[in-house]
């Protein structure tokens, strides 16, 4: 490696470094993060600005800004909700790695071995991440309760495994939104263009996503019944100084764990889709 070499190196080690810890410093003052949350978004983000420069980081920029835009809308609707659709506004560390170690694992393979199908699951996991999100804060205001994936009986607004048309809706446009993100960036990738039929899969990839989220939701996540107030929640710490019981799914797994499954199953049927069908068209 020549001096040149090492010192651009250096350069764009500290220029994203520079960009991440900015990006994360105006979360933090607008409270979209708590500290432990701001501290991982760092180290991913600059990993994702220093591998990936601003093709790969816009992406995942554009799903954290508008997911939060989106957490404030209703807020007055959403805070009379009954829990567990209360949720905390500032994303925790472990909310931080649940949607972005997917994403920055793929980026950093796409590094090492330069794939291009590695592109359109680094963009899938997400559209995945998006369609959850914007499933859950927009339907959230959804006229009447959802109904449970599995049995379509009515279940509690915000209880995870449960949808609604409205939330549904806003999976689709949460998941094109970055599809359409990467189109734009991305108009030709070495070997191949970026196709409306490559939108279209990563598209479709993360609505699956958002499906298999709620499925993981209603079957294997922890969901605990308050002995003080009768209601479900998602946590084993709900009323104060109350026990709670599990009602159904595994304690191990909770909505973050969820959350990252679902996005690595869009991630991986991305990857797979355009191995073995990407070169062909």
């Amino acid at each position: 490696m020549s001096g040149f070499e090492q010192v651009s190196q250096e350069l764009n080690a500290l220029l994203s470094a520079g960009l991440a810890l900015s990006v994360v410093i105006v979360a933090y003052q607008f409270r979209l993060l708590t500290l432990g949350g701001a501290t991982i978004a760092f180290v991913l983000g600059w990993l994702i600005f220093g591998l990936g420069g601003w093709q790969f980081s816009l992406p995942i920029v554009v799903f954290f800004g508008l997911s939060s835009l989106l957490s404030r809308v209703g807020r007055q609707k959403k805070a009379h909700l009954s829990p567990p659709a209360q949720k905390p506004d500032p994303r925790s560390a472990s909310q931080v790695m649940a949607n972005g170690f997917i994403p920055s694992l793929v980026l950093l393979c796409w590094s090492l071995v330069g794939k291009p199908a590695l592109v359109y699951a680094y963009l899938a996991a997400i559209a995945a991440a998006n369609a959850d999100t914007w499933a859950t804060e927009i339907g959230m205001l959804a006229k009447g309760n959802p109904r449970s994936i599995l049995t379509l009986r009515p279940v509690t607004t915000g209880e995870s495994g449960g949808v609604s048309h409205l939330g549904t809706a806003a999976a689709l446009l949460g998941a094109l939104t970055i599809a359409a993100t990467g189109f734009a960036l991305w108009q030709r990738l070495p070997g191949r263009p970026f196709s409306l039929q490559d939108l279209l899969v990563v598209t479709a990839a993360g609505l699956m996503a958002q499906a298999v989220d709620s499925l993981l939701g209603a079957t294997v996540q922890a969901k605990y019944l308050c002995q003080a107030c009768g209601r479900t929640a998602e946590s084993p710490s709900h009323c104060p100084g109350a026990e709670v019981s599990l009602r159904s799914g595994l304690p191990a797994i909770n909505n973050d764990w969820v959350n990252l499954l679902a996005n690595a199953f869009a991630a991986f049927s991305a990857w797979s889709w355009f191995e073995m069908f990407g070169r062909k068209v």
